[in-house]
């Protein structure tokens, strides 16, 4: 779910965009600091997810007066392969990337970086959840994350973009209840999407999921 222009204006867009530069700040500190950047595959990993991301994110469907566009998210399989901080910074290129195309306002991007984000919130509080327990299956690691994570992500997503479209647009508050169908529906293919991703990286290239480092199973 993406707003194709800011839903917010004055001193609570400025808000945003300094959370939003400042998680930039922090995650580009943490790319330096770990030289992620120096690691010939992580940038092909990088490259490549941003280039999937926005690929993925052109197949929307418009919803009430085409402010909003609908649409899978794929961040979890993102971050099994990038880890947050790199798939913080691929979300928002992939977003530079819709704008250099027209297809939303540059103004839009800190909104729609942020309201991206929260999709990695469930799989990094579950793979710090699962860190802390013994287990001996990396499937529990896949369900958990690629399913679980990912279902809740674009939940926790389309909630929040739906209140924050509630607040902003009150002309098009009559229709957001239609969006409980579709969030079901997103739901269930999201997990499904990610979740396939992570069983095939689990199975044939476990050494690009970077996320999963430090957990003794892979």
């Amino acid at each position: 779910m993406v707003f194709h222009q800011s839903p917010i204006s004055e001193w609570p867009y400025a808000l945003a965009f300094l959370i939003w530069m400042l998680i930039g700040a922090v995650s580009l500190r943490t790319i330096l600091r770990y030289q992620l950047y120096t690691v010939e595959k992580g940038q092909h990993l990088f490259f490549g997810n941003v280039v999937g991301l926005a690929l993925l994110w052109k197949l929307a469907a418009p919803f009430g007066d085409g402010a909003i566009s609908i649409h899978f998210l794929g961040l979890g399989a993102a971050w099994l392969m990038l880890g947050e901080a790199m798939a913080f910074i691929a979300l928002n290129a992939a977003l530079a990337v819709h704008a250099l195309m027209g297809m939303l306002s540059w103004s839009a991007i800190p909104v729609d970086g942020l309201l991206l984000s929260l999709a990695l919130l469930p799989p990094v509080f579950l793979r710090g959840w699962l860190a802390g327990r013994s287990w001996s299956n990396p499937l529990v690691f896949i369900w958990l994350n690629g399913f679980l994570g990912s279902i809740l992500g674009i939940l926790l997503v389309m909630g929040c973009g739906s209140l924050l479209a509630w607040i902003s647009w009150p002309h098009i508050q009559d229709n957001l209840g239609l969006l409980l169908p579709y969030a079901i529906l997103l739901g269930f293919g999201e997990g499904f999407l990610n979740g396939t991703l992570a069983s095939a990286l689990v199975i044939f290239v476990p050494g690009w999921l970077y996320s999963m480092r430090g957990l003794r199973e892979l």
